[in-house]
């Protein structure tokens, strides 16, 4: 059969029959999406139990050489839409099922915004229904979330170290040192030695350089002083203070554009003093 140019699976693959129907109909339907797999992870198994069977019971093994797929992405210009995959219902019967999954479904049994049916002519309308583009609001609300989250796990593991003191291996003597020290008495010169060389070493002058700026992040934060800023297709969508605007790059103020400039050489969850945090190659935050 005739693999059409938005299908793009791996060689040798070919998808499970059940799932092919619906996936030919939708890539032929919407011609602007893309249906493509890529295994989650090292350990997941990428392959299905295979779902057709024959008049005689007989599972309908894939031609040889080949092996079959159960589930697909789809994006459209970059951007997921959803997963769609094929899985077995237990019964009385065995009954093949399409699973489709989208942020936009909202789901009350807790399958993670996914929804099942075993009818093709339902699939394909809860794909069409669901699979679609998200608007600037949408984007950046999604965005904002993330975010948020992201810069809040990095902040936390900046000032964890001085936070939890993990530096100082002996508290005791740090308070007995502090304790000397505030009444005048004569330190000991064990205890003094151990505190003053942890304090003076450069791995606690740098943890405490991480607690500092973590806390001015944190700042900027609380005063409302810091832009969401998400990179789509080359469309720079801003929210700064409640408002959502939508700018080339050209047209950002120029300190907005060398912030985004410096997070762009960045790594992933990774902040800068007096310019903002990078949560990925597309979405940064930094100082207004």
């Amino acid at each position: 059969m005739t693999q059409l140019a938005n299908i793009q699976i791996p060689d040798k693959r070919i998808f499970d029959p059940f799932l092919e129907k619906l996936v030919r109909k939708l890539a032929l339907d919407n011609p602007q999406w893309v249906f493509s797999w890529k295994k989650p992870n090292e350990s997941a198994y990428p392959f299905p139990i295979q779902s057709k069977k024959d008049a005689e019971g007989n599972v309908i093994e894939a031609p040889e050489g080949f092996q079959y797929l159960r589930a697909v992405i789809v994006t459209e210009q970059g951007e997921r839409l959803g997963r769609i995959w094929v899985n077995l219902r237990y019964g009385r019967s065995t009954t093949p099922v399409y699973q489709i999954e989208s942020w936009r479904i909202q789901s009350s049994r807790g399958d993670r915004n996914a929804t099942t049916t075993e009818k093709f002519d339902i699939a394909v309308r809860k794909v069409k229904k669901n699979f679609v583009r998200m608007n600037h609001d949408e984007m950046m609300n999604k965005a904002e979330d993330a975010i948020r989250n992201g810069i809040h796990g990095t902040l936390r593991e900046l000032r964890e170290p001085i936070y939890r003191t993990s530096l100082v291996k002996d508290t005791v003597g740090l308070q007995k040192y502090v304790f000397c020290m505030v009444r005048g008495l004569p330190i000991p010169d064990e205890i003094r030695t151990t505190v003053e060389t942890t304090f003076a070493s450069d791995k606690y002058e740098e943890h405490m350089s991480r607690y500092e700026l973590g806390n001015e992040m944190e700042i900027h934060q609380s005063a409302d002083n810091m832009v969401y800023v998400v990179n789509t297709n080359g469309l720079y969508l801003c929210k700064a203070q409640g408002d959502i605007m939508t700018l080339d790059f050209d047209s950002l103020p120029v300190a907005w554009q060398e912030r985004i400039a410096v997070l762009q050489l960045m790594e992933d969850h990774e902040v800068v003093r007096d310019v903002g945090y990078r949560y990925n190659a597309t979405h940064f935050f930094i100082i207004a």
